[in-house]
């Protein structure tokens, strides 16, 4: 048996052949989530993992820092949706991850919650309704102290006078 001597245009194919491989082997496989994947947390399940100190709960408040700072759910910590990364040094002891957002048509806690998962972040929840719902149900919110007092100002009422 006699073997063909290989032509330029054989050894460049094997070559890129061999490369595609390596480069395949070689790259970070990405985690695909769909919109199913998000399990969500209702606001007593939230409540309840916020409490439980054998298995540390991270709330994180993907929102903006301004939109943070004018209120957030007391103990959440801020990590804006672009800024969401992989090896979070404030997510790294987290048995669970919640993220909430405004209400419950705002987007972004899914897609923070989506975000996070692809990451490989394990127990990813989202609190759908979030600041709005959490408010509703008597949850506390804190916010910087001068946004904190505007928001506080617009939401009394004054009684009437006799």
């Amino acid at each position: 048996m006699s073997l063909k001597p290989m032509t330029h245009r054989r050894w460049i194919t094997l070559g890129l052949l061999a490369l595609t491989g390596l480069g395949a082997a070689g790259c970070d496989e990405k985690i695909k989530v769909s919109d199913e994947d998000i399990k969500q947390v209702q606001y007593k399940q939230l409540r309840d993992l916020m409490a439980d100190e054998k298995n540390p709960t991270v709330v994180v408040d993907p929102r903006t820092k301004k939109r943070y700072d004018e209120g957030h759910i007391e103990g959440a910590i801020n990590i804006p949706l672009p800024e969401l990364k992989p090896m979070e040094q404030a997510l790294a002891d987290a048995q669970t991850i919640v993220v909430y957002g405004t209400t419950w048509t705002d987007y972004t806690s899914p897609a923070a919650a989506k975000t996070l998962m692809a990451m490989g972040y394990k127990n990813v929840l989202d609190f759908r309704g979030g600041l709005e719902l959490w408010k509703s149900e008597g949850g506390k919110v804190v916010g910087t102290p001068a946004t904190q007092k505007a928001t506080d100002a617009a939401t009394q009422t004054t009684a009437p006078q006799k």
